[in-house]
C-alpha cells in the first residue's frame, strides 16, 4: 500500500470516529479536534504498526499506559459540566495517544547518541 493510501484510509479512520461521536456531541471545536487528532495519530501509527499490534513480548508499561489514558479520559468526560460529556473523554483519549504516537516517532527518528553539553564558558 502506498503512502496516499495510508493518509487515506487514517482520514476515514478519523471522520468515522467523529461522525459515531457527533451523535452525542454537538459542540464544533471537540468534533474538530477528535478528527485532527485521531487523523494524525491513525497516519503515524500506520507507519508504526507496533503501537497498534504490539510485539510478542508482553509490556507493563503500555498497560499502565491504556489503563493511565483511559483513566484521562473519563476524568475529561467527567469534568466537563454535569452530566459525562463522550466527547470531552474521546477528545482526551486522542490526545494521549498523539502523545504515544509521536513520542515513538521521535524516539525512532533520533540518532541515539547522548547530547553533547553546552559549553557556557567562552
Amino acid at each position: 500500500m502506498g503512502r496516499p493510501v495510508h493518509y487515506v484510509l487514517a482520514v476515514l479512520f478519523a471522520g468515522t470516529l467523529t461522525a459515531l461521536v457527533a451523535l452525542t456531541t454537538r459542540s464544533v471545536t471537540i468534533l474538530l479536534g477528535i478528527f485532527v487528532t485521531y487523523a494524525l495519530t491513525a497516519a503515524i501509527c500506520v507507519r508504526y504498526p507496533i503501537l497498534v499490534w504490539g510485539d510478542a513480548v508482553p509490556s507493563v508499561p503500555s498497560g499502565v499506559f491504556g489503563g493511565g489514558a483511559t483513566f484521562g479520559g473519563m476524568m475529561l468526560g467527567s469534568a466537563v459540566g454535569g452530566d459525562f460529556t463522550f466527547g470531552a473523554a474521546m477528545l482526551g483519549l486522542g490526545l494521549a495517544g498523539f502523545g504515544l504516537a509521536t513520542g515513538y516517532w521521535m524516539a525512532d527518528s533520533s540518532d541515539g547518541s547522548p547530547a553533547k553539553p553546552v559549553d557556557t564558558e567562552a
